[in-house]
């Protein structure tokens, strides 16, 4: 299965499309992403937007020294 990763989530995501930076924090984000591959990593048939729950540490400089991809949900809470 293809998962969100550092550089699609906060450096593409949060880095790049602002110009804000998390610093001395723990933060969990809840990112929508494509799922186009299985687990053997072919393409499905069907490709659909799925939802990571990641659990990121930031240092004082606001880099990102964790990042766990804790869970995939088919939507968010709240969300259909």
């Amino acid at each position: 299965m293809n998962l969100p990763d550092l550089q699609s989530v906060v450096k593409e995501r949060i880095y790049f499309a602002s110009e804000m930076l998390i610093a001395n924090s723990s933060v969990e984000f809840h990112c929508d992403f494509e799922h186009y591959c299985d687990e053997e990593g072919l393409p499905m048939e069907n490709p659909h937007t799925v939802y990571g729950v990641i659990k990121t540490v930031f240092d004082s400089a606001g880099r990102c020294v964790k990042f766990d991809v804790v869970e995939v949900r088919s939507s968010l809470p709240g969300r259909r």
